[in-house]
């Protein structure tokens, strides 16, 4: 059923997924929040892995790629804030507010269904 939560956090998960299948997991996550309820979700931020990949360091790579043995670990698509903030709004989501990130590699977004 649908409209079953207040709140859903979705953390480094939607860039395990094909774009098509993020857009339905977006739609899904959408789908779930009772009217006023709210998303916390985050994802890599491709410019802040590239801005580090620039300066030097070439771990970074690790968290871009991540070659996990697992294929449902590997990374599959990658965002920067504005691609992230598209697909939360396409999904359905209102007042999208960027968060300062957990961790330093990272675009964190809270947004509400109206």
């Amino acid at each position: 059923p649908g409209e079953v939560f207040d709140g859903i956090e979705c953390h480094h998960v939607l860039e395990h997924l094909l774009p098509q299948e993020a857009e339905r997991a977006a739609r899904n996550l959408w789908r779930m929040l009772r009217p006023g309820g709210v998303l916390e979700a985050s994802v890599p931020d491709l410019v802040r892995c590239a801005q580090t990949l620039i300066s030097g360091n070439l771990a970074i790579l690790w968290n871009i790629y991540s070659p996990a043995q697992e294929p449902e670990q590997r990374h599959r698509w990658g965002y920067t804030s504005a691609t992230f903030q598209e697909l939360l709004r396409g999904a359905g989501f209102v007042d999208l507010d960027v968060l300062v990130p957990r961790e330093p590699h990272e675009v964190l977004v809270r947004a509400r269904k109206e």
